[in-house]
């Protein structure tokens, strides 16, 4: 079944897909419509070349995706928001859950981070957490701290 897969995905770069009735002289901007396209597609013998695969590429459209990548960054919220930071604005939050996964994705902790020269120097100035953003409103600068390393 992969090889047949593997074939088909070969083959179906060397077809003029705008010519092709089932897609009526132009080829669809979406994944699902054109997949289904595919899929309806029969050849001059009456055949469907391309069954397999898309078949493979709708199975891969329709199936749900893991929310493991949510619950991760719950838990990482849960870790920061504690009874004392209870009150915390959502942009504080924010800041703060992404310095956490920042450390854990660089395999660093709090007492290990090394605060460099720069750091400082956003430490001493006036506007130490914000930046102006694209729409002149006043932004937390926590890309700053993110490309320190």
């Amino acid at each position: 079944m992969k090889d047949d897969i593997e074939q088909q995905y070969r083959k179906i770069l060397h077809l003029s897909w705008v010519e092709e009735p089932v897609f009526n002289g132009e080829i669809p901007k979406d994944a699902v419509s054109f997949w289904s396209g595919v899929l309806q597609y029969k050849n001059a013998a009456g055949n469907r070349p391309f069954e397999d695969l898309g078949e493979y590429a709708m199975a891969c459209l329709t199936t749900s995706t893991s929310s493991a990548v949510v619950e991760r960054i719950l838990s990482s919220v849960t870790c920061v928001k504690t009874t004392l930071r209870n009150w915390l604005s959502s942009t504080m939050l924010d800041a703060l859950t992404l310095i956490c996964v920042h450390l854990q994705l660089k395999g660093k902790c709090c007492r290990d981070f090394e605060v460099t020269p720069h750091m400082l120097d956003l430490f001493k100035s006036a506007n130490m957490y914000e930046k102006e953003g694209p729409d002149g409103e006043n932004e937390p600068d926590i890309v700053a701290f993110m490309n320190t390393d």
